[in-house]
This record gives structure tokens, sequence and C-alpha cells, in this order.
């Protein structure tokens, strides 16, 4: 399954979906969090949406920042996904629906999701 992390409080909320990847195919993944909502979308449709509190945390020196890995569960082979990561894009705000959609779009014609 895939998943989207953030600290909020203090404390780790992860979001998570239902599908399994299927070997040699590609997704479009996103994540958001803002106004204490959490949201993940795949292939550019909002597959979960839950409640969350709380601001995330400022980043600061070892501030980590993980993707494609688990960085709490350290620094293992079985920690990272064992394939490619095509595009990464981080915002400090939390897209609209249709913003991510729109960057589906672009990556669905430029990477053949």
């Amino acid at each position: 399954y895939f998943k989207f992390t953030a600290m909020t409080n203090g404390t780790y909320r992860t979001v998570t979906n239902s599908v399994v990847p299927t070997i040699h195919k590609k997704y479009s993944i996103s994540g958001s969090y803002a106004s204490s909502t959490y949201k993940f979308f795949m292939n550019g449709v909002k597959t979960t949406k839950t409640a969350g509190s709380g601001n995330i945390a400022t980043p600061v020196n070892n501030t980590m920042w993980a993707v494609g890995g688990n960085p709490s569960a350290g620094v293992t082979d079985a920690s990272f996904i064992k394939g490619k990561v095509y595009a990464v894009r981080i915002y400090n705000r939390q897209l609209s629906d249709a913003e991510v959609q729109q960057n589906y779009n672009v990556d669905k014609s430029r990477f053949g999701i």
C-alpha cells in the first residue's frame, strides 16, 4: 500500500490507501495536510481524507524528509521502495483537488503513467 505521513503537534499521523502496488506499473501519489485535514491522492483522484489537528512542525536542523522510504524504520533496504521516483514537488500550502488533478495530468503525459 501507499502512505503519506506528516508530524503535527509532535505526533506522526499516517494516511494510507488500500491499493497494493502492481509490479512495473507507474503511479502518481500525492499527500497533503492543511486546516486539520490530511488528503491522499492516487493518479489524481482523492482516495482518503482524514481529520487531524495542529500544524506541521517547522523544519529545524537535522529534520528528516523522506520520499520513497520510511525514516522511522531506519536505513535498511526494507524501508525504501524498490523502484524509481520520477518527480517530487513540495509546496508551502495545500493544493486544491483540481491542482492535484492538473499535476497528475502533466505527469501522466510526461512519464507515461
